[in-house]
């Protein structure tokens, strides 16, 4: 997991916007922003897994995933929506997230 000071408020506005770049699993909205450390926050909906400890297990797969890729994404406010049906597998899901991130930063520089 990130610290909490890495953590988006779940008041802040990059959450309001309808605009982002679309995987086949997921939906991710980057803002840049002016902290040295990248935040980060996950969403899963109810629809999308009903149970809060799938839910919770899956963002921590997540959040544990993007760790490493920490240096890469400095600067920056990212959220990630998680939309349905999830794959069996984590990987393909990592995967997806991966190649949007990797969209999403070339095109928001």
């Amino acid at each position: 997991m990130f610290p909490k000071s890495q953590k988006i408020s779940k008041k802040s506005p990059i959450f309001k916007e309808k605009s982002g770049f679309f995987g086949l699993y997921n939906r991710i909205t980057i803002k840049n922003s002016l902290n040295l450390k990248a935040k980060i926050a996950i969403v899963v909906s109810k629809k999308v897994l009903n149970k809060a400890v799938d839910r919770n297990r899956l963002k921590r797969i997540i959040y544990h995933y993007l760790r490493p890729k920490n240096k890469d994404i400095s600067n920056k406010e990212i959220v990630i929506f998680i939309k349905g049906p999830i794959p069996e597998k984590p990987s393909v899901l990592l995967e997806d997230i991966e190649k949007t991130l990797i969209n999403a930063l070339k095109k928001a520089k």
